[in-house]
């Protein structure tokens, strides 16, 4: 999605930059590291569902930030940059 190369792209970009990006989103606030912190998150997120799905472990939780749970599949919104739980969702392996 566009908002995602948007993001990943913020790494690199001024202050001034990233509160122009911010201000096209509802309740987004960025700063150098929010890219970095997201992709941590979601990572995260996508290995516990990995690990879980393939039976290494029964169950996981994963405290997060930024958490997610307020993106939409093609945007970011309040506080979240990606869907994390969706994006897990899409990459767990099947049953």
């Amino acid at each position: 999605a566009e908002h995602i190369q948007q993001i990943c792209s913020a790494q690199s970009q001024s202050q001034a930059e990233l509160d122009a990006i911010a201000g096209s989103y509802n309740s987004v606030f960025l700063c150098p590291k929010s890219t970095s912190s997201a992709l941590l998150a979601a990572g995260s997120v996508v290995e516990a569902t990995k690990r879980v799905c393939c039976g290494e472990i029964g169950k996981a939780v994963c405290v997060v930030r930024p958490p997610g749970h307020h993106a939409l599949p093609g945007c970011a919104m309040g506080f979240c940059l990606f869907a994390n739980v969706a994006v897990a969702a899409a990459e767990a392996p099947p049953p």
